[in-house]
């Protein structure tokens, strides 16, 4: 079993720049995968979580992103919906940090805004970010 550590000053200050933004896609690519950027940032604050369970959000989140290109947000929203509860789970039982969570919690506020296109592009930009991360871990 992990230890809950006290939250990480690289989420923190992510978080606060999530909550400055309209929505996610306004999150820089750049900003995201470049060496030192905020995946690189985040992974290696969350070296000690278990990429099994990186991997299971990961595949959630990448499945929705499958169903996207050919469904509407509104009928994915359900499943989106989903992910929080689920990150949640894995943080109570402290597979996941809690800064994991509070991260994706802040993401998530940030997707579901806009119209369809801009939900989808919001949708991509997670996406993205957790791409980066998962690579990051792993490395």
């Amino acid at each position: 079993m992990q230890k809950r550590r006290k939250d990480s000053k690289e989420a923190g200050e992510f978080i606060k720049k999530l909550k400055e933004m309209k929505s996610l896609e306004e999150l820089d690519i750049e900003e995201i995968a470049r060496k030192d950027g905020w995946a690189e940032k985040l992974a290696e604050e969350w070296k000690e979580m278990k990429t099994h369970q990186l991997r299971r959000v990961f595949d959630e989140i990448k499945d929705i992103e499958r169903k996207l290109k050919t469904e509407s947000w509104d009928r994915i929203k359900p499943r989106f919906y989903m992910i929080r509860p689920y990150v949640a789970f894995a943080m109570n039982r402290n597979l996941v940090p809690k800064d994991f969570f509070k991260v994706i919690d802040r993401c998530m506020v940030k997707i579901d805004v806009g119209d369809e296109e801009t939900k989808k592009r919001n949708y991509g930009r997670f996406v993205k970010l957790l791409e980066a991360i998962v690579a990051y871990h792993k490395g």
